[in-house]
């Protein structure tokens, strides 16, 4: 069947496939000097019928139309400061212009229509373009306020999102910055230096060359720079200090020459600002302590309190956050042949936190029963990351990439909970607890791509080789007092140390060999193992006994063995581009446990793994991508060790040696447009995703003192366990459009979105279905008057709906709307302005917690010196004094509301110095 389906999609593929077109190109220059324009707006337009297509210039001024039909166009050129060309063409045969001059053209005062004649976006295959000098930004804008206002581009819990996902990689001129580290470019490139914002899903090394997708995709955003910043220095430093002794000093250098760059990055606070994401090897950003588990009193939960990852780099971080942090990261071409790039970034953060946790249960038989928490938390986390990539070409045929990452993370983190769990309001348990840790871990991984061409034209084979390894070691130690309210109280103590070492290694090849069948159709055949081994020893002790806990204690070994191999086809022409592949796997998994008691177990997972995409090509600037996928998902040793976690004595956990790997299956759909005429851009997604033995958890709260599992658990005590569970899917959509409002000189855009998520889990024996629809509106105008006046105003709706099917009592819905106001104004080029209002309003949630907050921030500053590249700013943050941080949280068996201090009112004086120099004339 799967065969039919994809010889049927063949065959539409190439009924679909037009006759190869016309092709226009040309250059366009200054009359001048002859100096070359790039990202001149070139518009051509069919007549009588006017479709109209789009193109940017390139760096010396070329552009090219491709497919043209037979007929008459009109020729459109505009770039800001000349004069318009426009020329009649007739074309019924390839034609290369003669170099275009442009003549330059004195603006009068108010003229900013010439922009608009810009286009806004063009679709180049699978990337989005957008020119940046359609996006007015103020000239201390970062490269994050000048994307955040492109369609399509949104911020999620301080994380940049493009086309619905989160970003993961930021490339400058197609190259690693700081490893390819989104907020180390969108923090710290100036937006002025930017020409053009390019969105795709990046690939693989391996899959950029043979053109066949491996699976290994990330949503990428690649900046293109302009020339006149390709050969010089430019940077910026600040410093300022406030009220309750808030500080924030540093700054940023850039050396660009020619091939050669070379950027550092340095900054001390204690304003919760951090302008690098923050790698976490040992879990303490999203893990209650060792094994997963929660880490305080009746039914604490597996949320960090130390220093949360997902707030980790925004304004409205959990709690106070001092950062200390230095990077530099270096570009260059070594001769002709070998190109490299390395960056070094080191971090250290001390962050504390206060916040209060009500928690409902959905348990059937617990129907009315709450929990209560009061939490306090300290955490001090060190970072330090290395990222290598050197590519030597053999010669024109043969090419080698060797790349290198290592981090290390060292954390010391204290925390103390104060709960109680009430049913109605009678008393069940409650706890006093202090938690303290410490630890350090690190990964390495190395990578060998060989690359050779052969001379038949895509003939290809590629080998890469993988090796990785990591450690993590970490102590932890337990001080607790739990009350147990039954027909007597109750109580019992624990002190308690645990030593947990794990350390794993994994190594890997692939071969992939590719073979033209005709002029658009490509074979490849691929085979590929990998071998990945983790060792975890745990040892928890009794003090002051010093006996070790056998229930525990846990010494473990986890081999998994992969093989595949698979041959796919691909097709392309100007219009289609389609391939299909069909892989097998077969996946060895052994455990091996020699304490507390030893035993084997064995197992053999064969998986046929296909996968298909389309894309057609509508025109120019229209696009449809259809992709189905499957992978497997293997069960982590956390999930698959039998060892119980106490370090929440009311709510322990444990692991599954039984588990099996889960199946996914992935359906997704992207349309992109663009209309060069009026400006605007559309791009709509959905996304469904099903999983087989979709591992979650199945939870028993007892109500009695009994034994689950070889495990004691006291009444009132719950228990998880991962297990393999049918039913899981997931659905995502996204609208966004974009275009201009001509009368506000503004940017409107536009996002709908719907996604459903349906998770299943086990609540005492029984299956729960948790039902998690969400519907969201948001709205954006950005201001596109200059660069004096840059505004945004912003709407963020989210209305989400919760229900269970074993207490359908426990329903309930919230909504969540976020309103934003930035305004930035520069008065006679010195005096400034700035203001930032946001309103964040919730309804559904615990009464007990705020339902609405008013974060209000406002500015004033004199811009000086020759270039007005130097600034002096007052700062008030927080000016009403009501900034905190609220989140609602679902799982298997309960509803969760946190609310945590952060970041509160201060003022602060701070000095600015921006500076640019030109090494020399760039060549044009």
């Amino acid at each position: 069947m799967r065969k039919i389906i994809l010889y049927c999609l063949f065959v539409f593929c190439v009924v679909l496939v037009n006759a190869q077109g016309i092709t226009l190109s040309g250059v366009v220059k200054a009359k001048a000097d002859s100096s070359s324009l790039q990202s001149a707006g070139i518009m051509l337009l069919s007549l009588p019928d006017s479709a109209i297509q789009g193109e940017l210039s390139g760096e010396n001024g070329n552009f090219t139309f491709e497919n043209l039909k037979k007929g008459t166009y009109r020729l459109t050129i505009s770039y800001l400061g000349y004069k318009e060309y426009q020329t009649v063409l007739v074309l019924d045969k390839p034609i290369t212009l003669p170099t275009i001059l442009l003549e330059s053209e004195e603006l009068r005062t108010g003229e900013v229509n010439i922009t608009a004649k810009l286009p806004t976006a063009i679709q180049k295959g699978d990337t989005t373009q957008f020119n940046a000098s359609a996006f007015k930004t103020n000239p201390d804008a970062s490269a994050e306020d000048l994307v955040l206002k492109m369609p399509g581009v949104s911020q999620q819990n301080g994380k940049v999102q493009a086309q619905g996902e989160e970003v993961k990689r930021v490339t400058v001129n197609g190259k690693p910055f700081f490893g390819d580290d989104p907020n180390a470019v969108l923090k710290n490139i100036p937006a002025e230096m930017i020409d053009k914002i390019q969105v795709f899903d990046g690939q693989s090394e391996q899959a950029q060359f043979t053109g066949f997708e491996d699976g290994n995709t990330a949503k990428t955003i690649n900046i293109v720079t302009k020339p006149e910043f390709s050969n010089g220095v430019f940077g910026r430093t600040y410093a300022g200090y406030g009220t309750n002794s808030r500080y924030k000093v540093g700054g940023n250098l850039n050396y660009f020459k020619k091939e050669r760059r070379i950027s550092v990055v340095g900054f001390t606070n204690n304003i919760n600002e951090q302008n690098f994401t923050s790698d976490d090897l040992m879990g303490v950003m999203s893990s209650g302590g060792p094994g997963g588990g929660g880490r305080g009193g009746p039914g604490g939960g597996r949320r960090d309190n130390f220093s949360p990852s997902e707030n980790f780099l925004t304004a409205q971080q959990t709690g106070i956050t001092t950062t200390h942090a230095a990077g530099i990261n270096y570009v260059d071409k070594w001769g002709k042949n070998t190109e490299v790039t390395g960056s070094w970034f080191g971090n250290f953060s001390n962050n504390a936190v206060a916040s209060t946790l009500f928690r409902q249960y959905i348990l059937p038989e617990q129907a009315g029963q709450t929990y209560s928490e009061a939490l306090k938390a300290n955490a001090k986390n060190m970072n330090h990351r290395l990222n290598l990539r050197l590519e030597y070409e053999i010669d024109s045929m043969r090419s080698i990439v060797a790349q290198s990452r290592f981090s290390f993370q060292n954390k010391e983190g204290l925390q103390t909970i104060s709960g109680v769990t009430l049913a109605d309001t009678a008393f069940l348990n409650q706890t006093q607890n202090k938690y303290l840790s410490d630890g350090n871990g690190y990964t390495l991984s190395n990578s060998l791509l060989y690359k050779h061409k052969f001379r038949k034209k895509g003939r290809t084979v590629s080998v890469s080789i993988n090796q990785g390894q990591n450690q993590t070691q970490n102590g932890y130690s337990l001080e607790a007092e739990n009350i147990y309210y039954q027909s007597n109280i109750d109580t019992d103590t624990l002190n308690q140390t645990s030593n947990l070492l794990q350390n794993g290694m994994n190594v890997g090849g692939n071969v992939n060999y590719t073979d033209p069948l005709g002029k658009k159709i490509r074979l490849q055949l691929s085979a590929g193992t990998n071998f990945t081994q983790t060792r975890s020893d745990k040892k928890t002790i009794e003090i002051p006994s010093e006996i070790i806990d056998s229930l525990l204690s846990n010494q473990f070994e986890n081999r998994y063995f992969t093989h595949n191999a698979s041959s796919g086809i691909r097709f392309q022409d100007k219009k289609i581009n389609f391939s299909a592949e069909l892989s097998y796997q077969r996946t060895q998994l052994l455990n091996h446990q020699s304490f507390p008691n030893a035993y084997e177990l064995s197992r053999n997972f064969d998986n046929i793994l296909p996968n298909f995409r389309l894309q057609f090509k509508f025109n120019q600037n229209q696009n449809l991508r259809i992709h189905y996928r499957t992978a497997t998902n293997i069960p982590t040793v956390t999930q698959l060790q039998e060892v119980v976690n106490n370090t929440n004595p009311i709510r322990v956990s444990t692991g599954n040696a039984s588990l099996n790997q889960a199946f996914i299956q992935t359906l997704m759909g992207r349309y992109s447009a663009v209309n060069i005429e009026n400006a605007s851009s559309f791009f709509t997604l959905i996304n469904a995703s099903y999983i087989t033995n979709y591992i979650g958890n199945e939870v028993f709260a007892a109500n009695s003192d009994t034994i689950l599992y070889g495990i004691p658990l006291a009444k009132g005590t719950q228990l998880s366990r991962p297990v393999n569970l049918n039913g899981y899917f997931s659905v995502r959509t996204l609208l966004t459009y974009g275009i201009p409002v001509k009368p506000l000189r503004s940017n409107l855009n536009l996002s709908l979105s719907f996604n459903y998520t349906r998770t299943p889990g086990l609540i005492n024996q029984k299956l729960n279905i948790s039902d998690a629809p969400n519907a969201g509106v948001n709205l954006v105008i950005s201001s596109n008057v200059s660069t004096a006046l840059d505004f945004t105003v912003s709407s963020n709706s989210n209305l989400n709906y919760i229900k269970n099917r074993l207490q359908p009592a426990s329903n309930s819905f919230y909504l969540n709307q976020v309103s934003m106001l930035k305004f930035n104004y520069i008065l006679n080029k010195r005096l400034v302005f700035q203001t930032e209002a946001t309103h964040t309003y919730y309804v559904g949630l615990s009464q007990s917690f705020n339902q609405q907050f008013l974060l209000w921030n406002v500015g004033a500053g004199y811009k000086f010196l020759k270039n007005k590249n130097a600034e002096i700013r007052l700062i008030v943050f927080d000016v009403l004094k009501q900034n905190t941080s609220i989140q609602r949280n679902l799982t298997e068996t309960s509803i969760e509301d946190v609310q945590a201090g952060i970041l509160s009112r201060y003022a602060m004086l701070r000095f600015t110095w921006n500076f640019k120099k030109p090494l020399e004339k760039t060549p044009q």
